[in-house]
């Protein structure tokens, strides 16, 4: 997947709407209002960490890459160049979102605009909860993997001792 198709998938999952007080469309439920900038600004932190995300993630590649560059074995030279491959996309996403960030900023200065909501997509509140029920997956990913990463950070467990008899 090229890195921009990543931060599209990444920023479509970290991305917030403005939300009307009114309808949205017949049977939809009805919604706070909210300034659109207001909730622009409240977005900042997710790609900002998710920029952090990813710069650690390529620093931990560069480490693994050198880690296995050092070999002599074909097989490890092989493995260090696709390891520095990942890390230089895990930086252009972390590049990518930088520049989502200072979107957010820069759109966040707008303000409060009219919203017609008779003119909003019916499938809007779809949408909305599909992201939802996407944030709550990826948060649970994100933590199942973090777990497995401390797992598999922890020394061996040493064998008892046995007294002497």
């Amino acid at each position: 997947m090229n890195r921009l198709a990543i931060a599209v998938v990444a920023i479509t999952a970290l991305s917030g709407a403005a939300y009307a007080n009114q309808p949205m469309a017949a049977g939809a439920s009805t919604v706070k209002m909210e300034d659109c900038g207001a909730a622009m600004k409240a977005m900042i932190p997710l790609p900002t960490k998710f920029r952090e995300l990813m710069t650690a993630v390529s620093g931990g590649l560069n480490m693994h890459a050198a880690w296995l560059g050092s070999s002599k074995d074909p097989g490890a030279k092989a493995e260090a160049k696709a390891l520095k491959k990942l890390a230089m996309d895990h930086a252009a996403v972390a590049k990518e979102m930088t520049v989502i960030v200072a979107d957010f900023e820069a759109i966040g200065k707008v303000g409060l605009a009219a919203h017609d909501t008779a003119k909003m997509d019916p499938k809007w509140g779809e949408t909305m909860m599909k992201q939802v029920k996407l944030e709550k997956e990826m948060a649970a990913l994100m933590l199942k993997h973090a777990e497995d990463t401390e797992k598999m950070m922890q020394p061996p467990a040493k064998a008892p001792e046995h007294a002497a008899r």
